[in-house]
């Protein structure tokens, strides 16, 4: 007899840089109503309803000044593994 072992629970939590690369590449985060993908996350807390992105525009990260402009919302969100199969 062989034990079925089940995927490990997907975080609720994401911080770019704050794992494994091949753990966030394994990861989608998306909007819980939609099933919309939300893209250039930079954090993501989905017990909270938080999403902090990097605004972009023609593909192109959107420069404020100096730096890179930053788009904080307040949405219900899903942070699942992506199906590898």
């Amino acid at each position: 007899m062989t034990k079925k072992t089940e995927a490990p629970a997907a975080p609720t939590y994401f911080l770019a840089g704050g794992m494994p690369d091949d753990v966030a590449k394994a990861l989608r985060i998306s909007d819980a109503a939609t099933g919309e993908e939300i893209t250039n996350v930079i954090e993501a807390d989905a017990a909270a309803g938080k999403v902090r992105r990097y605004a972009v525009e023609g593909g192109n990260l959107v420069r404020v000044d100096d730096h890179y402009e930053v788009i904080e919302e307040d949405r219900k969100i899903r942070i699942d593994f992506v199906d590898a199969g």
